[in-house]
């Protein structure tokens, strides 16, 4: 999981991306305080959702994978998170990973 985090953060440059699997089926990757316009983040979330498919071992195992877009404040010691924007791709319209991934 962590490398899947740290190849999103090089291929779609930004400090903030965090990636969470629950239940078992659904990924969601998850972009925090990105500066993508609407149209922008339409197309980036699907670049993302592919990324997944591409370089996800577990990809088969996938139902779902959700991109969200957060505005994040911190005040003080805390961080206020609100979701803006989620884009939701099912596995059956991502297809099939372009090359086929080793198994774990």
């Amino acid at each position: 999981m962590l490398s899947l985090q740290s190849g999103l953060s090089a291929r779609f440059p930004s400090e903030n991306v965090a990636v969470t699997l629950y239940p078992p089926s659904a990924l969601t990757v998850e972009f925090r305080s990105h500066p993508a316009s609407e149209q922008e983040r339409k197309q980036l979330a699907l670049q993302a959702a592919e990324f997944v498919r591409d370089h996800y071992a577990e990809y088969a195992r996938l139902q779902v994978v959700d991109v969200s877009f957060d505005s994040v404040a911190n005040t003080g010691p805390f961080s206020v998170a609100r979701s803006r924007v989620v884009y939701r791709f099912a596995r059956r319209s991502l297809g099939e990973p372009s090359q086929p991934l080793p198994s774990s």
